[in-house]
């Protein structure tokens, strides 16, 4: 093996892209990273908000507009569809 560092190269903007929609939240009252699996065309993400992220606590909620909310950033890992 010739022990070439590829961890740079992987968290890079070449395999990670940062996008935002602005049909998509753009804060959140949790600042805790959260990752999910998304396999889906990437094309096709603008609309995939309430499928990737359908659980209750990820929802539009008018009690959490008093609270302290946190920017949201959203990533995608392009390496999974490289083959």
């Amino acid at each position: 093996m010739k022990g070439i560092p590829l961890s740079s190269l992987f968290h890079s903007d070449v395999f990670n892209y940062t996008f935002d929609f602005d049909e998509w939240p753009s804060s959140h009252p949790n600042d805790t990273l959260c990752s999910k699996p998304y396999v889906g065309n990437f094309f096709e993400l603008r609309n995939k908000y309430g499928t990737i992220f359908a659980e209750k606590e990820f929802g539009e909620d008018d009690s959490i507009k008093a609270s302290k909310l946190h920017k949201i950033q959203y990533q995608i890992n392009l390496l999974p569809k490289m083959s």
